[in-house]
């Protein structure tokens, strides 16, 4: 029987954002690496056939090294396009997010998603989408919409919630999450 390790992070712009990102950097920093690797074992074949001198390596390194910069460019290019809390929302409405919770942490059990859930906030963070949803400001009158995103073997569920003076907030899952339903009825919220 394999046991569930809980892994817990503080609730934090910086967590948020380590957690929604560093797959993706992870990705793009490992295969400019192997890049690099195949470039300086071509490199050193070259040197032992006679073809190249030992100095010609230090130019292939830093070839080597900007191609590791332009991949991870890319990957910060990608993570651009993630789910974010709505963090400038929240400051317009007086709610100091995450400065109200301080000392909670987001916990890991489902090797996806990172989770903090009280009777006011529900925090997700997983690859590509971190969020923060505030009963305060939600209007669970208005149905929860919710699309579905799938490629490549990937399936995102996005919900939107309708706020009180009509924004919209977004959340991301990987999955159906029990205890965000269980969050969504316990304010009376329904889903469209």
């Amino acid at each position: 029987m394999r046991k569930h390790i809980k892994k817990s992070k503080p609730v934090t712009r910086a967590s948020l954002y380590w957690i929604s990102t560093e797959e993706v950097y992870a990705v793009f920093a490992m295969i400019g690496g192997i890049v690099l690797l195949l470039l300086l074992l071509l490199s050193c074949v070259r040197i032992l056939q006679g073809k190249m001198s030992a100095s010609g390596l230090s130019g292939v390194a830093l070839a080597g090294f900007a191609i590791i910069s332009m991949l991870l460019l890319i990957g910060f290019i990608i993570t651009q396009t993630r789910t974010i809390p709505p963090y400038h929302y929240y400051r317009g409405h007086d709610i100091h997010f995450p400065a109200c919770l301080k000392g909670k942490s987001l916990t890991c059990t489902d090797q996806v998603h990172y989770l903090y859930v009280d009777d006011t906030w529900f925090v997700a963070a997983l690859t590509m989408g971190a969020s923060a949803l505030c009963a305060d400001v939600i209007d669970f009158s208005v149905p929860i919409v919710e699309k579905t995103l799938s490629g490549k073997g990937n399936v995102a569920f996005i919900y939107q919630f309708q706020t009180k003076d009509g924004a919209v907030i977004v959340l991301r899952l990987g999955r159906r999450v029990k205890s965000f339903n269980k969050w969504v009825r316990a304010h009376g919220g329904s889903f469209a």
